[in-house]
């Protein structure tokens, strides 16, 4: 089986004739078992498949790709796959955003917690002198 992949990453543009060997091997190892499952799964059930992972160009950096695909037909004989389409879209600037979102949101909770902290003890320290002056109020009042 060969695999035709568009790759289309950031900066550059160009068709790539891959095996399907070469491109598993690609795929980091990380990601190897969860993008075979996802695509065993849409064999056995005859529909779309999609799945996340980082994919390494020809220099062997990594990018992050969304691959999204569905069976087109099968031989009516054995029931195997003859055709398949796809697509690889190149989400690396996706993923960076939605890691500087948690981190952000992460940052966002560490300050919430501690102003919830600071107004806490702070109210406790001035309702502590506020409890002493009002009961001297308190104690004029009744005197005069």
């Amino acid at each position: 089986m060969v695999c035709f992949f568009h790759l289309h990453l950031q900066k550059y543009q160009k068709l790539v004739l891959l095996s399907q060997l070469k491109f598993q091997l690609r795929i980091h190892p990380d990601d190897r078992a969860r993008v075979r499952d996802a695509e065993q799964l849409a064999l056995r059930s005859g529909g779309h498949y999609a799945a996340e992972f980082r994919f390494a160009d020809e220099q062997g950096l990594y990018h992050w790709l969304l691959s999204r695909g569905r069976i087109l037909e099968r031989d009516p004989d054995t029931g195997k796959v003859v055709m398949v389409a796809g697509t690889h879209v190149d989400i690396e600037d996706l993923k960076h955003i939605e890691s500087d979102l948690r981190s952000a949101t992460h940052e966002a909770e560490a300050a919430n917690l501690a102003k919830a902290r600071f107004i806490s003890s702070m109210s406790h320290e001035l309702r502590t002198p506020l409890n002493a002056i009002l009961g001297f109020a308190q104690l004029m009042e009744l005197d005069s």
